[in-house]
């Protein structure tokens, strides 16, 4: 996770340099992948269980 309601830049999201999360249960997320780019950002992912949706691992 990048960003959450406690973390997100306020002045950044001011000038335009970081979108605005929709509600506290949202946030911006670091997306790793495989090869040179390494990753790629998601913005405003809001909580669910299903694809695009952001979700805290099952403990066992």
């Amino acid at each position: 996770m990048t960003a959450d309601v406690d973390t997100l830049d306020p002045e950044g999201v001011r000038l335009g340099t970081v979108p605005p999360l929709d509600s506290a249960f949202h946030v911006h997320l670091w997306v790793f992948t495989p090869g040179q780019q390494g990753g790629f950002h998601e913005y405003n992912v809001g909580p669910g269980a299903g694809p695009g949706y952001w979700h805290w691992p099952t403990r066992t």
